[in-house]
């Protein structure tokens, strides 16, 4: 977890609400990697919920099925001799970053 507070991508927050806004939390687990067991990843649980309030994953905007264009991508990616690999670009929602030379916007 103190990598995520590290790069900004959670932050540690009071038990009461200080603005006067509800305050919702994300459980999460730990789990270990079955290769190596010194490794651990964390797990966040978008469809928990609390008796009368909505889960995370009911309120998310919903978007198109991206899994034809996911396919197309991988299948011609084979057709070059060189790729660019982006790690972690779903683990950044806060981030504004610019890339590429100014080309692309991350987030």
């Amino acid at each position: 977890m103190q990598d995520y507070i590290d790069k900004n991508q959670v932050e540690i927050v009071p038990e009461t609400s200080a603005n006067g806004y509800r305050t919702f939390y994300l459980p999460h687990n730990a789990v270990k990697s079955q290769k190596n067991q010194s490794l651990n990843r964390i797990v966040f649980d978008g469809s928990s919920y609390s008796p009368g309030n909505p889960f995370l994953n009911e309120v998310l905007e919903q978007g198109p099925n991206l899994l034809p264009e996911i396919l197309a991508t991988s299948l011609s990616r084979r057709l070059h001799k060189q790729a660019i690999i982006i790690q972690e670009a779903f683990h950044q929602p806060n981030s504004h970053h610019w890339i590429f030379g100014g080309m692309v916007s991350i987030g």
